[in-house]
């Protein structure tokens, strides 16, 4: 899986939902490392910041990639 390109792992990934009568939502990536993902809020002052505090509940969201 790590020797595949982003396209590449996109069509696996929707070829194994589809026999497993799965939906994959396509999403624009744009501001996907500024969402918290628990709450969905976008931070506009990230940085380089490893841990994302969400402003309205105070959620915490890591960046595993760093």
């Amino acid at each position: 899986m790590l020797t595949l390109s982003h396209y590449e792992f996109k069509t696996f990934l929707k070829w194994k939902a589809w026999e497993s009568s799965k939906t994959v939502i396509d999403c624009n990536e744009a501001y996907t490392s500024k969402t918290v993902s628990g709450t969905g809020e976008i931070i506009k002052n990230l940085g380089g910041a490893r841990k994302i505090n969400s402003l309205l509940t105070g959620f915490n969201s890591y960046d595993k990639s760093s």
